[in-house]
């Protein structure tokens, strides 16, 4: 049976709670971190076109008595080096997100994902989403790729990079 997509919000991270960003793990850092969230959390306050957010659910998750986001998100513009000197015209990307281990296979990932591409879509330049992920996590793969991302190639951490058109994001999210 295929999960549903939950309801999640996403929330600017004001800097008083900048702290928190850390508490929310994936699990085995070796396979689903490029970087630590704390990474992005300064990117996004330093480099023009990042932005990050908390993961909130939109309903409380009965099975876990939890308050605050379930996870953290960095996206915006897609970047051809590490040092996110050269972005591309036209190209965004779901750069980083992470599900605390506790509140992932119930569907937050993909709202996460959906609710992001919704965000990215808001902006006039978006003519395609990017998105890669650590080669070992297999449940990225399969969320992408269900979700209509094509494989085109590696980006310079050598991760699988997924595109999607604009179009098919709009075709997306009318389904959802």
């Amino acid at each position: 049976m295929a999960v549903q997509p939950r309801s999640i919000s996403l929330i600017a991270v004001a800097p008083a709670e900048a702290r928190f960003v850390d508490l929310i793990f994936a699990g085995d850092q070796e396979k689903f971190w490029l970087h630590f969230n704390h990474y992005w959390r300064d990117n996004a306050a330093r480099v023009p076109g990042v932005e990050c957010r908390w993961i909130e659910a939109g309903e409380p998750d009965e099975d876990l008595d939890w308050e605050g986001p379930i996870g953290f998100c960095s996206f915006g513009d897609f970047f051809q080096d590490e040092q996110l000197t050269k972005s591309i015209p036209g190209s965004l990307e779901i750069i980083h997100f992470v599900i605390h281990r506790q509140h992932q296979h119930k569907g937050f990932g993909l709202a996460a994902t959906l609710e992001i591409i919704r965000e990215l879509l808001k902006r006039d330049d978006c003519e395609r989403i990017m998105v890669a992920h650590h080669p070992d996590n297999l449940a990225a793969s399969k969320l992408y790729n269900g979700l209509g991302f094509s494989l085109v190639g590696e980006n310079y951490d050598g991760d699988p990079l997924y595109v999607m058109t604009k179009t098919q994001a709009i075709a997306l999210l009318e389904q959802h």
